[in-house]
């Protein structure tokens, strides 16, 4: 999905088998009602494009690794701190994976290890997609 893209269950159902979260997948599938739509804001507070742009990076690869991370934290488990931190690392794996410099990708993952929080409550908090949170 473009940045924009709203995400329902359906759609974060099929994208989580298309990455191979098949764990998340059915915890949708099993718990559908839990679960609100959310817009895909590519890397949360963050202008893809721009940044895209200055580390001469294609933006789809790019916003493909927010998408992931989003995808992880929009149906992480409340409290569960070691899946948290475990997609955190697996993003900051993911940018280095696509040769953002290593500067740059530890700052992305400091960020989101430290505010990236359910005590933060924002919409791109662990667990944003679920209903009233």
């Amino acid at each position: 999905p473009k940045i924009g893209s709203t995400i329902d269950n359906k759609l974060a159902i099929e994208l989580c088998r298309h990455f191979g979260f098949e764990e998340i997948a059915l915890r949708i599938e099993e718990n559908p009602g839990q679960f609100k739509e959310w817009k895909f804001d590519g890397a949360s507070m963050l202008p893809d494009e721009l940044v895209s742009r200055i580390l001469d990076m294609n933006q789809e690869i790019f916003s493909e690794v927010a998408l992931k991370h989003d995808l992880k934290y929009a149906y992480g488990i409340a409290g569960d701190d070691d899946a948290k931190h475990l997609a955190d690392k697996e993003f900051e794996q993911d940018l280095l994976g696509i040769n953002l410099n290593r500067v740059l990708a530890r700052s992305m993952y400091l960020a989101v290890a430290h505010f990236g929080g359910e005590e933060w409550d924002t919409t791109f908090s662990w667990g944003f997609a679920k209903v009233n949170s």
